[in-house]
């Protein structure tokens, strides 16, 4: 019986296992780490099946971390995800890197088996986290430039864990220097700054300071019942009888140090120098002792807290207790130690870098420091564009485009079909360098549709589009005025030509006088000349002139002048 029981128990985890090896798994952990000491972190664990969230079964999740003492937690569910917070105590748990292990187990048949192991390491540190954001315009700077001339919103981010730790805090003070130059202490996170110097480069660090403090209503005794006596050896203050089980510190009538604007916002303390009785000399010598910060709330508190005791340089013991942080300009002191206030130690070296080792810390508060370098440039602005417009089709559009700002500058340009907004979030593929900012840009397009063109000018700080409409006419076809001018103007010629030949023919004909003579040299020449046609005249002229020997004589002619003259002849008709 016991055989055919194990057997079955072998076979199903067999089949499990096989099930489980068919499924991928694996959990992914995230924290909210890294964080301060003294904060709590918060763990999510999500498990994974096959690439996606697992579904729903029977999980055990069980979370353990490498601290000493270890923080340890399991959690059943049926949800493929689990949560874990852990507060790691400053008194407990240095200030390092630590792992998170969690291990997932999945409900089969009355047990649990493991199908997922994750691990995660995070830090604790002994500083708050977070960044030095710089936001100008209502936008946070994405990178390290700055428009001069703007007003720069100063601001320190700091990561979850952290923002959730302080929230209870009681006051906050941030220190800011600049180029190694105390500027001076601020209540909260964020100070409001300008810069003016193009193409200066700044250095900006913030020290915070975190108090947890329980400040408490201060209270004032009537002058009539309160008193303090200082003595060679001690200053206990003297005051009416009060309630027996109340343990105060001591009601005073003490004039409150004068507040600034940034001390408004701290706690209210009020400070006591001793009185001057007695010699001149004590008097002097109380005059240049620091000051002591004493609060004088009435706490409740069942069992007191032991008094503390301090000798003064005079001599005089004085009971003292610690005290809030006090943004006066005295010095104050903070538990047994005597010190001076961060804001007093820093306005005393206004030219010096912040080191964070020069200055006390008070182990009960908590400290950040932050910092980051930037330049203030000028943005790109003025963006003017020449050209465009109405173009004939086939025109050349040639655009002049000048800008101002802080070189070095890129631009690049982008043609849209028909009407186009442009959002402002148009990016370039590809850009040019520019140095100056103007640049000519000609194009001819190939078909006459209304374009857009979209003109992207950008610098280390911004980057500004700018657009501009190009639009299309068609003008009507005509004849070139050379086509009608040349061939009128020819033909006017001619006709002039014309007229002026003929009326030049005219006046010279009129000008020729036809003289006839008429010599009557016998019968027989008036009859040789009655029956010679012209061109019978014409053709004997032209032997007279062009002398050449007759070869044929006419028949009649011979014998008509055989017994004429031969020397007779007839000139040349003209």
């Amino acid at each position: 019986m016991f055989d055919i029981t194990f057997c079955g128990f072998l076979l199903l985890l067999s089949t499990f296992h096989n099930v489980v090896e068919a499924s991928t798994y694996h959990v992914e952990i995230k924290s909210t780490a890294p964080a301060v000491i003294g904060a709590r972190i918060n763990f999510t664990a999500e498990l994974y099946q096959d690439g996606k969230i697992a579904p729903r079964r029977q999980y055990n999740f069980r979370w353990s971390d490498s601290a000493f003492p270890k923080h340890t937690q399991s959690v059943e569910t049926e949800e493929p995800f689990s949560n874990f917070s852990v507060i790691y105590d400053k008194s407990k748990y240095p200030a390092r890197t630590y792992e998170m292990r969690v291990d997932v187990d999945r409900y089969f048949v009355g047990f649990y088996v493991n199908v997922a192991v994750g691990s995660l390491l995070f830090d604790i540190n002994p500083l708050l986290s977070g960044n030095l954001t710089l936001t100008q315009n209502g936008k946070e700077r994405p990178n390290d430039f700055v428009a001069i001339k703007v007003p720069t919103n100063q601001t320190i981010t700091l990561s979850p864990s952290d923002a959730e730790f302080i929230r209870n805090a009681t006051q906050i003070t941030t220190y800011w220097f600049r180029n190694c130059t105390y500027l001076g202490p601020t209540a909260g996170l964020s100070s409001l700054n300008s810069y003016d110097k193009e193409n200066e480069s700044y250095e900006l660090e913030a020290l915070v300071e975190v108090s947890f403090e329980k400040i408490e209503p201060t209270t004032t005794a009537p002058p009539p019942t309160t008193t303090t006596t200082t003595k060679s050896t001690s200053a206990a203050p003297v005051t009416s009888p009060s309630p027996a089980p109340t343990p105060t510190s001591v009601p005073t009538t003490a004039a409150p140090a004068a507040k600034s604007s940034d001390e408004k916002n701290s706690n209210t303390v009020t400070t006591i120098s001793p009185k001057s009785e007695g010699s001149g000399r004590r008097k002097r010598e109380a005059e240049t002792n620091s000051t002591i910060a004493v609060k004088t709330d009435v706490k409740t508190t069942v069992k007191p807290k032991p008094i503390e005791k301090e000798i003064s340089a005079s001599g005089e013991e004085i009971e003292v207790k610690q005290s809030a942080f006090n943004t006066t300009d005295k010095p104050i002191i903070e538990t047994t130690t005597v010190s001076r206030s961060i804001d007093e130690n820093f306005r005393n070296h206004p030219g010096s870098c912040l080191n964070f080792s020069d200055f006390y810390h008070d182990p009960n508060k908590t400290y950040g420091y932050f910092r980051r370098e930037f330049k203030a440039i000028m943005p790109v602005n003025n963006v003017t564009i020449t050209g465009g417009g109405w173009l004939q089709y086939g025109e050349l559009l040639h655009l002049q485009v000048k800008c101002l700002g802080t070189k070095p500058f890129k631009y690049c340009i982008k043609i849209f079909e028909g009407p186009y907004n442009t959002t402002g979030n148009e990016k370039c593929t590809a850009t040019v360098d520019l140095d100056p900012c103007e640049f000519t840009f000609q194009h001819l397009f190939q078909l006459s549709t209304t374009k857009t063109i979209a003109i992207i000018i950008e610098n280390d700080y911004n980057k500004v589009v700018s657009q501009i409409a190009v639009n299309f006419y068609k003008a009507k076809k005509q004849s070139q005025l050379s086509v009608i001018v040349v061939p009128v103007s020819f033909s006017l010629v001619a006709v002039i030509l014309v007229v002026f030949g003929v009326a030049y023919y005219i006046q010279n004909k009129n000008r020729y006088i036809i003289e006839v003579a008429d010599f009557n040299f016998g019968d027989s020449q008036s009859v040789d000349m009655e029956y010679k046609t012209f061109q019978a005249r014409l053709l004997d002229s032209i032997r007279e002139v062009i002398p050449w020997p007759r070869r044929h004589v006419d028949n009649e002619t011979a014998e008509s002048h055989s017994g004429d003259d031969s020397s007779i002849k007839y000139g040349s008709m003209t």
